[in-house]
């Protein structure tokens, strides 16, 4: 099927959204040296600390699917589950995707 396009939009408690993050950015170089992991990018909105963003590229939906049940991905749901009001997980397919 291709690339797997991934969006992960986070709410933290209010007020700990810099916590978030510290558990976010330690986790990132783990992601990142994933196998099939082309892009991983943490985003925080412009006018709110509490609201982050993941922008992801994987490979396919396997690799996708592994990083998702890798190890360092458990203790980061483990560690970040405190410090986050909401999330909502969307899975993209390439439509119109280009080199720019």
């Amino acid at each position: 099927m291709g690339a797997c396009y991934v969006t992960a939009h986070i709410t933290a408690f209010p007020g700990k959204g810099e916590a978030l993050r510290d558990v976010m950015r330690a986790n990132i170089p783990l992601v990142r040296a994933e196998d099939g992991c082309l892009r991983y990018d943490l985003l925080c909105a412009a006018d709110d600390p509490d609201f982050l963003m993941f922008n992801e590229l994987w490979r396919d939906r396997a690799a996708l699917d592994a990083h998702l049940a890798s190890p360092h991905m458990l203790t980061y749901r483990e560690k970040s589950s405190p410090l986050i009001a909401g999330r909502k997980l969307y899975v993209w397919n390439a439509v119109d995707v280009g080199t720019y």
